[in-house]
């Protein structure tokens, strides 16, 4: 009986949680991004680190990004050297201020 209503209880959370995420997506994005302590890091290929604007910027300019271990690579050719790096506070961060990068 107990865990029929621990059950109830969690899915009755899950539920709250989808239900937000619906009305107002932004406000669970933020809170995540919140939870993250790292600091929002990107690097070019040579390992320089890019302030944030530039880098948010330049991202939004590459052909695609795809997730590289815990992090977002940022390429026009996979062929290329030359390629971007961010963790995935800085790409929380760049669509936070309304760049358009997609990760595939």
């Amino acid at each position: 009986m107990n865990l029929i209503k621990i059950i109830n209880i969690l899915l009755g959370v899950l539920i709250l949680i989808l239900i937000l995420n619906i009305i107002e997506p932004v406000y669970i994005g933020n809170f995540i991004y919140s939870l993250d302590p790292s600091e929002p890091k990107c690097y070019f290929s040579n390992s320089e680190e890019v302030p944030l604007d530039i880098c948010c910027y330049e991202i939004e300019k590459q052909l695609t990004c795809e997730s590289f271990e815990d992090n977002i690579k940022c390429f026009t050719s996979r062929t290329s050297g030359k390629y971007y790096i961010v963790n995935q506070k800085a790409f929380h961060q760049c669509l936070k201020e309304g760049y358009n990068v997609e990760v595939q």
